[in-house]
C-alpha cells in the first residue's frame, strides 16, 4: 500500500522515479506529437534525470508552424542547459508520426538562435527521426530456433538499411498474444548512426513515466 501511494504521489507531481543507468548515445532528445490541436514537446537529457513536457496549442491539425516550433525548442532548450555545468553536444529532433519541412526548419532556427547566444557550440550533432507505430512495409520480426518461430526478445532490432529499422519495445520473455509489433524508426534528417538511435528509443521505452 505505501509503495503504490508513494508512486501515485510521485506521478500527481510529475517527478519521474526512474532514469536509465547510463545517458543515451545522443545527448538530447525533443519528442514532438501533436493531437487534437495540441502539440506536446518533450525534453529529455541526462539519461531522464533531465525530462519535461511543454504543451502548446495549434491552429493545425498535425503540421505545426515554423515560428511556433522555434519558440518552443528554444525555450525547452534553454531550461535543459539551465542546470550549472550542463551542455549539449547532439540534439535529435524525435516526431512521432511524419515531419513536416516547416517543423524542421523552425527547429533549425532555434539551434541559430542559441548558437548566437552561445548557448550551443557550433559543431553540435543534431539530426531528426521518425518513429511509427504503424508502417506501409507491414514488417513484423521473429525468432527462429531449430523448427521453432517465436517473438524475438525485448529490444530486438533490425536494420532495414542505413536509414530505416526496426525496434521491439515488446516481446520474449514477456507473454502475449499474437506477434510483436515493431516500432519504425526513420532517420530522416541529419547523419545520425541508426544503431545508436534505434538503442536510444529502446532505452528511453523503458521507463515507466505514466
Amino acid at each position: 500500500m505505501l509503495r503504490y501511494t508513494a508512486l501515485g504521489l510521485l506521478i500527481a507531481n510529475r517527478q519521474g522515479p526512474w532514469v536509465l543507468d547510463e545517458p543515451t548515445h545522443y545527448d538530447a532528445y525533443i519528442g514532438l506529437d501533436v493531437l487534437n490541436g495540441m502539440a506536446a514537446f518533450t525534453f529529455f537529457s541526462d539519461g531522464g534525470q533531465r525530462c519535461f513536457v511543454r504543451l502548446e496549442r495549434s491552429q493545425q491539425k498535425e503540421k505545426l508552424l515554423r515560428s511556433q516550433v522555434r519558440a518552443a525548442v528554444t525555450a525547452g532548450v534553454r531550461d535543459l542547459l539551465r542546470t550549472e555545468n550542463a551542455s549539449l553536444r547532439s540534439i535529435v529532433l524525435r516526431r512521432d508520426g511524419r515531419l513536416f519541412a516547416c517543423e524542421w526548419s523552425g527547429f533549425c532556427d532555434a539551434l541559430d538562435d542559441l548558437k548566437r547566444e552561445d548557448a550551443l557550440q557550433t559543431g553540435i550533432v543534431t539530426g531528426a527521426v521518425e518513429i511509427h507505430k504503424n508502417h506501409a512495409s507491414g514488417l513484423r520480426m521473429v525468432a527462429v530456433e531449430k523448427d521453432l518461430v517465436s517473438n524475438p526478445l525485448i529490444g530486438s532490432w533490425f536494420a532495414i538499411n542505413e536509414h530505416e529499422g526496426l525496434i521491439c519495445t515488446t516481446g520474449e520473455p514477456f507473454g502475449l498474444r499474437g506477434t510483436v509489433d515493431p516500432l519504425y524508426v526513420g532517420v530522416v534528417r541529419g547523419t545520425l548512426n541508426l544503431e545508436w538511435i534505434l538503442q536510444d528509443t529502446f532505452a528511453m521505452s523503458q521507463l515507466c513515466w505514466p
